[in-house]
């Protein structure tokens, strides 16, 4: 799940975005293939910020659309966090999954499965 702000900056996408698999890179690294993730309240801020989800629509399969009133725009650059917003959000900081690739850190490697 991803937020992103339009550059146009008028609405807020919520959406489900496929992204590339990562790759490892250091020997401590390890991926992940999540299976379940919930969206807590205090996820919501992060997704919506400022901008109007009662009013929000469907634009697009798997995308929905929240409107960003005038004033709030410029609030838009960072998250709450003072993440920046470019390229978007990735929603929520927890779940579960099973680790399915890792470098070769014997404590990494001890993680796969």
């Amino acid at each position: 799940l991803q937020s992103d702000v339009r550059g146009d900056k008028t609405f807020l996408d919520f959406a489900l975005v496929k992204k590339p698999t990562p790759t490892i890179e250091k020997p401590t690294d390890i991926i992940v293939r999540m299976e379940a993730a919930p969206i807590n309240p205090s996820d919501i801020g992060v997704i919506f910020g400022a901008s109007n989800r009662l009013e929000s629509i469907q634009t697009k399969p798997n995308c929905i659309s929240a409107p960003i009133p005038e004033k709030f725009r410029g609030s838009f650059e960072k998250d709450q966090y003072g993440n920046t917003r470019k390229g978007g959000i990735v929603c929520g900081n927890e779940g579960a999954g099973v680790v399915v690739a890792a470098g070769t850190n014997e404590k990494a490697q001890a993680l796969l499965g």
